[in-house]
């Protein structure tokens, strides 16, 4: 619904938004679409610009040119049932976030 009634807007041209939330997946294709302004000089003039985390505000450079910037950073957690996944066979793990993110970066 979001991104319909943004998409919508934005090829409509009908003017009729000033400020969006621009989801981090959404930035390059916005970018090469037109519809997010350059504020590389505005970011780069902030007095609080190194109170910003740069991992969230770097999501928002494309080629070097700042687009957005973050007004808040979150971090995802897994939690589990240890018996559940004992009993689908992947548990046992100390560490199951380390045995996550290598199983997602596949064979080595």
């Amino acid at each position: 619904m979001f991104e319909s009634r943004i998409t919508l807007s934005f090829t409509g041209g009908t003017g009729d938004i000033d400020v969006v939330h621009t989801p981090v997946i959404q930035v390059q294709r916005w970018v090469a679409a037109g519809w997010l302004k350059l504020i590389t000089a505005e970011v780069n003039a902030m007095p609080v610009k190194s109170d910003i985390l740069s991992g969230p505000l770097n999501s928002y450079v494309i080629h070097g040119k700042q687009y957005a910037v973050p007004f808040m950073a979150a971090t995802g957690l897994m939690t589990y049932r240890k018996d559940v996944l004992d009993a689908a066979g992947v548990g046992g793990s100390a560490d199951l976030g380390r045995d996550a993110r290598d199983r997602a970066q596949g064979p080595q």
